[in-house]
């Protein structure tokens, strides 16, 4: 069976010392047929002259390693003039992908050799799915895992899984581009969870995920990125609070499910000191299911999240 044709998609915005590495994973991949479109986001350190001089040495041997693309990988870079915000650079992206699949790539993360030809396999084999993630490990600013995360893998129990937290990580993720554009792509809105509230559309339309039950990508954590930002507390309980509304009508979503989001929304209206709103929001998810209140696994996963934001003061 033919593998479908296949866009990756990076956006950068001062991608520096990370860029490197993750770029390097994309163009290693044992599937060599594929346009890789990378979006800079009118960066200001070395991000630039980097991929300038990526995309002159592709299928070149460069200085500093074997940083070079195999037959049949097309290297798209775009120089944006001024700064879209991560999800309009995302936007332009999809926009310009002609291709069947999407594969997200995040320029500080990495991602296994297998990454792309495992997935599009998959894809090709499973054409009910839309939406495809894959367990993943969490790497620190030189690279070592720190921790692993898994997933379930199966449509009903990710889409349950969706208001307690986001099983697909952004790097993880491959997806139909039909289904992506038919959910709207990725909402402007949006300014900070433009993944989560794509998937959550996407599951709303009808279509169904899926996940691999393995390690294929890494996701690095440091201090620079946007979920250790304070100055975006805000627009990221924002953003939670209305993704949680709208996984509401996501269909098939179980009553656990449904009680898990309205009280993933109630915290989120709380974090942004809305505290009526976040009373009359949690009294919702009462309402909901009165009895399975005190006894919804979901529901105490996501009380157990909320505490110990609040201990450590940041986004778990």
């Amino acid at each position: 069976m033919p593998a479908p044709s296949l866009t990756v998609l990076m956006t950068v915005r001062n991608g520096m010392p990370y860029l490197e590495k993750a770029v390097r994973c994309i163009l290693g991949q044992t599937r060599q047929d594929f346009t890789f479109l990378i979006l800079n986001n009118a960066s200001t350190d070395g991000t630039h002259a980097f991929l300038d001089a990526t995309e002159a040495a592709c299928g070149k041997r460069l200085p500093t390693g074997p940083l070079r693309a195999k037959p049949g990988c097309v290297l798209v870079v775009k120089h944006l003039p001024d700064d879209a915000g991560r999800t309009g650079a995302l936007s332009m992206g999809l926009d310009a992908a002609n291709t069947e699949l999407v594969a997200v790539m995040d320029a500080d993360d990495i991602c296994r050799p297998e990454r792309l030809e495992r997935q599009s396999a998959f894809m090709a084999a499973h054409p009910e799915t839309d939406l495809l993630g894959s367990d993943v490990e969490y790497v620190d600013a030189s690279g070592k895992c720190t921790a692993r995360d898994t997933f379930p893998t199966k449509h009903d129990e990710l889409r349950d899984t969706l208001p307690l937290r986001n099983p697909f990580a952004n790097s993880a993720c491959m997806f139909r581009t039909t289904a992506a554009r038919a959910a709207g792509g990725y909402d402007l809105s949006f300014p900070y969870a433009q993944d989560l509230a794509l998937w959550t559309a996407m599951l709303r339309k009808g279509s169904r995920a899926a996940s691999i039950g393995d390690v294929l990508a890494g996701i690095r954590v440091h201090a620079g990125q946007a979920t250790q930002d304070a100055a975006l507390a805000w627009a990221r309980a924002w953003d939670d609070y209305r993704i949680a509304e709208s996984m509401l009508g996501i269909p098939g979503l179980s009553t656990a499910a449904r009680q898990a989001a309205l009280a993933r929304a109630a915290c989120a209206l709380l974090r942004m000191g809305k505290r009526r709103d976040a009373v009359r929001t949690a009294l919702r998810a009462l309402r909901e299911a009165p009895l399975l209140c005190f006894r919804n696994p979901l529901l105490l996963r996501r009380a157990g999240m909320e505490l110990r934001r609040r201990i450590r003061g940041k986004l778990i």
